[in-house]
């Protein structure tokens, strides 16, 4: 629990976590701005404290992400991936379940 305020800002989670966004939205003190999570992969935002539940194919779709910087930010193929941070090294045999 967050003694600070926070805000998780531009990012997005397909993994499980039971939370829509890892950080602890349930927690009064966290907000989120641009942030998604994959439908199937959550239980959903806790608090609607801005993250979005979005699906596959729109986890996918670049006009998603559209709040976020392409100097920090990497965007493949259209419907093909989420995107990946830069200069960030994804480690050889690691599912990307959006790619499935």
């Amino acid at each position: 629990k967050s003694k600070k305020n926070l805000l998780i800002k531009n990012c997005y989670n397909v993994g499980t976590t039971g939370w829509g966004i890892i950080g602890g939205e349930d927690d009064k003190n966290v907000d989120c701005q641009n942030c998604y999570y994959l439908d199937t992969a959550s239980n959903g935002d806790m608090k609607k404290s801005g993250s979005v539940s979005k699906n596959a194919t729109q986890m996918r779709q670049k006009g998603t992400y559209s709040g976020y910087s392409t100097d920090i930010w990497l965007f493949g193929t259209d419907g093909q991936g989420a995107p990946t941070l830069k200069n960030n090294k994804i480690a050889s045999g690691y599912p990307n379940p959006l790619s499935q």
